[in-house]
């Protein structure tokens, strides 16, 4: 019996110290085989080909036609908006040459320079109204530009950036209001920009007992 366990024992330990000769033999033919990172090369060569293949007809065979607008683009859609118009006098920013606006327009240079702002602006207007385009006047600025934001149809743009005196007209940027529908079991908001999704609207975390003291801070990207 105390021989055959001997035996295997023997044998075991064998085939162990056997294995394991196996596997160092392995590791040292990887080792000596390998190269360091440093030393590997590669057979690939780069060449400039700027300016050599016409990429035009590249993107030509994978455009994706289903993404072009099948409506007539000849035809420009024209409607009413807010044009905010800027004009080519300076503004009192501008005038006060560096030092304080604030207190620059209580100076009576100041208040000249304002008053002949609000001219050029009235001018501006007079001239519009003699070429028949109609136009409802929003706001006016004088202190950090120069310019009078009025309701227009925007088919009258490009006649407006030709007119005398004016540096610039742009369309502004008009955003959806979220409208909001309650019925007797739930309330349901609706926004046509699609952004709902996000949560943003979502104040069901934060009522009364956690607003007390909150500071709220408007990052406004300009997108």
């Amino acid at each position: 019996m105390k021989k055959n366990i001997k035996r295997i024992l023997c044998g075991s330990l064998s085939l162990l110290m056997t294995s394991s000769l196996v596997v160092e033999h392995a590791l040292r033919l990887s080792a000596d085989t390998a190269l360091p990172s440093s030393t590997v090369t590669t057979t690939a060569n780069f060449e400039n080909v700027t300016g050599r293949f016409n990429t035009a007809e590249l993107m030509a065979s994978n455009f994706n036609t289903s993404v072009m607008q099948t409506s007539d683009m000849s035809t420009p859609t024209y409607e009413t908006r807010t044009v905010i118009v800027s004009l080519k006098g300076k503004s009192a920013a501008e005038l006060a040459k560096g030092n304080s606006v604030t207190d620059f327009i209580k100076t009576r240079e100041g208040e000249k320079a304002l008053a002949n702002i609000a001219k050029e602006q009235d001018t501006f207007l007079r001239k519009l109204k003699k070429l028949g385009v109609e136009y409802t006047v929003e706001r006016t600025y004088d202190t950090l530009i120069n310019a009078v934001a009025i309701e227009v149809n925007t088919k009258h743009v490009a006649a407006i950036k030709g007119m005398e005196g004016v540096s610039g007209a742009v369309i502004a940027t008009t955003y959806s209001e979220p409208k909001t529908y309650t019925t007797k079991s739930t309330t349901i908001v609706t926004n046509e920009t699609d952004v709902y999704e996000t949560g943003i609207y979502d104040s069901s975390l934060y009522n009364d007992q956690y607003g007390s003291g909150t500071v709220v801070a408007i990052l406004d990207t300009g997108l």
